[in-house]
């Protein structure tokens, strides 16, 4: 739990940083490509948003739930859309391709 916790402080601190930075204008969801990762999360590998946009990750029902960032509940996603979440996001800076 106390894991959990502390990775989804440390992507709400970088998420809000690069909000505020004013040169991140998109993020990249990235997973970990192993076995234990979830397949909610091995769809989402690549999905490029915008800065102020969600992702949006299939949770262990199937359903689409927003995600600011990997480990984000501040939309309403569940539990099982965030525990033991090894995911991160690859920051898009002004002048490079939303591609």
């Amino acid at each position: 739990m106390a894991r959990t916790e502390i990775i989804s402080a440390g992507r709400s601190g970088q998420y809000f940083a690069d909000v505020q930075s004013g040169i991140v204008i998109g993020n990249k969801w990235m997973s970990a490509q192993q076995d234990r990762t979830r397949d909610g999360y091995r769809e989402a590998d690549g999905q490029v948003v915008e800065i102020d946009e969600p992702f949006l990750v299939a949770n262990g029902s199937g359903q689409l739930e927003p995600l600011l960032f990997p480990g984000d509940t501040s939309l309403g996603a569940n539990a099982s859309n965030v525990i033991m979440c090894r995911c991160w996001y690859q920051r898009i800076l002004e002048g490079e391709s939303m591609e």
